[in-house]
């Protein structure tokens, strides 16, 4: 069984592609799954990942706890997802 699961960021929002990578890896519809509010701010979220270049001077990441999961999105690597349980490399 996967352990991690990685999704990389695409043209949608950031916090849709959080959505869709837990779904997909819980193997549920995510309309199922609980608001991405009770965890972070959505659209605190996409706006800090919204039109960010490539040849930015500082790295983003940012992590959080959601639905079991610990997600961490970066602007290289998009969206990651460890069980919460697993210790993040």
């Amino acid at each position: 069984m996967c352990q991690e699961e990685r999704k990389t960021r695409s043209e949608y929002p950031v916090s849709l592609a959080v959505i869709e990578a837990v779904a997909e890896r819980d193997g549920v519809d995510p309309v199922s799954l609980p608001p991405l509010y009770e965890s972070i701010p959505p659209d605190a979220l996409d706006s800090l990942f919204d039109d960010r270049s490539t040849d930015s001077e500082r790295a983003l990441a940012v992590e959080f706890a959601y639905h079991g999961y610990t997600v961490t999105i970066t602007d290289d690597e998009g969206v990651r997802i460890v069980e919460a349980d697993r210790k993040i490399d």
